[in-house]
């Protein structure tokens, strides 16, 4: 899956070094935009928050590559914003540095401030809050790109559950499509066959009348449930037909 960050999709940097490419342009369109901020706040008798501020500032050093800059203000708008650093806003900064991290291959540095962003959002909000699912898949995902797949399974499920709890199919159905995959890549065809049925039924809730959207989830079953240990050929063969014959119907439409 993709990570994300608090609201929107994960920052894509290159390391500090990127920072020397970022010339005028960047901090040209950076005054631009706070300038275009304070003149929308003067109008509307108000000034931005000093943690919301630091926080805007700390992405848009990510989004330049500068990443100490950017840890420093994340870390910097969490200690304004106080409480403790248990809040919402404490563990989006966390997330959004963790998934910046994450991105640029700092994976380790990443599942520390991942890990505090699902600590502290579920002591915010709530384990089963929309965002703490989100900051769970997320860790998930760091933990699977340093290759500690239990971790990752483990998170993963968690995720799963969360959405689960909240009646959201979607974001569970991913969850349970990586949780498979990765128990299907470490040969645990028992644990897996369980999840990916799961999977394919978050995925037919959601789909659309094409239900192209079942399709990965109906060839990942078929190849679970196809391995020695499990051996339901027959049933392996009709899933794989079903997911071939979905998509020659999506193609003909």
């Amino acid at each position: 899956h993709t990570i994300e960050m608090a609201e929107t999709k994960a920052l894509v940097g290159k390391g500090d070094a990127a920072s020397s490419r970022g010339g005028k342009f960047g901090s040209k369109e950076a005054r631009k935009k706070a300038l275009m901020d304070r003149m929308a706040n003067a109008l509307l008798g108000k000034s931005i928050p000093e943690h919301n501020r630091l926080k805007s500032r700390a992405a848009v050093a990510g989004r330049r590559g500068q990443l100490i800059e950017a840890k420093k203000l994340y870390i910097e708008a969490i200690v304004a914003h106080g409480e403790d650093d248990v809040s919402l806003f404490a563990a989006e900064c966390y997330n959004d540095l963790g998934c910046l991290l994450c991105r640029t291959g700092q994976v380790k540095d990443s599942i520390i401030f991942l890990r505090l962003s699902v600590e502290k959002g579920g002591q915010a909000v709530g384990e089963t809050d929309r965002k703490v699912a989100c900051f769970t898949k997320n860790l998930a995902f760091a933990y699977k790109s340093a290759r500690q797949m239990r971790k990752a399974c483990k998170y993963y499920e968690d995720a799963m559950g969360k959405y689960s709890t909240i009646s959201d199919s979607a974001n569970a159905g991913e969850a349970a499509y990586e949780l498979a995959t990765l128990l299907n890549e470490e040969k645990n065809f028992s644990k897996a066959e369980p999840v990916a049925r799961e999977c394919l039924e978050f995925k037919k809730k959601v789909a659309d009348e094409s239900q192209i959207q079942v399709v990965p989830a109906l060839y990942l079953l078929a190849a679970i449930i196809s391995a020695p240990e499990i051996a339901k050929f027959d049933e392996a063969l009709e899933l794989a037909t079903s997911a071939l014959k979905l998509t020659k119907a999506t193609r003909l439409m």
